[in-house]
């Protein structure tokens, strides 16, 4: 599992790095390597500002229902999943997926960072 945090502001350093601070809002998305594309019901997805936490975001996106939800998007390319997750404000430490299987499941959680 690849995190990607991508500030929505065009403020940058002397050095011309995105200026980041605690009120910068940020882009985020998740991608998914799948292994296994077989058994899959969905991917349970958390966001947090400590480890462990939920306190951002808890949401569920179906394994294959691709397509723009709200502010969230689900796009798959083969074994790729892309999942949009929306604009947050502050500092985001933690996230983590858990799939379910069909037969409900759940793998242990992959998580950033990795605890």
């Amino acid at each position: 599992m690849s995190m990607e945090a991508i500030p929505s502001v065009n403020d940058t350093t002397p050095t011309g790095f995105p200026l980041i601070t605690d009120s910068t809002e940020r882009d985020i998305s998740i991608t998914i390597i799948l292994l296994d594309l077989s058994g899959i019901d969905s991917f349970h997805i958390k966001l947090g500002t400590s480890d462990g936490t939920s306190n951002l975001l808890l949401t569920t996106f179906d394994y294959g229902v691709q397509g723009v939800f709200g502010n969230r998007s689900y796009s798959q390319t083969g074994n790729l999943v892309h999942l949009y997750l929306g604009s947050f404000v502050g500092p985001i430490f933690y996230s983590e997926v858990q799939v379910e299987r069909t037969d409900h499941i759940l793998e242990n959680p992959v998580s950033y960072p990795n605890n």
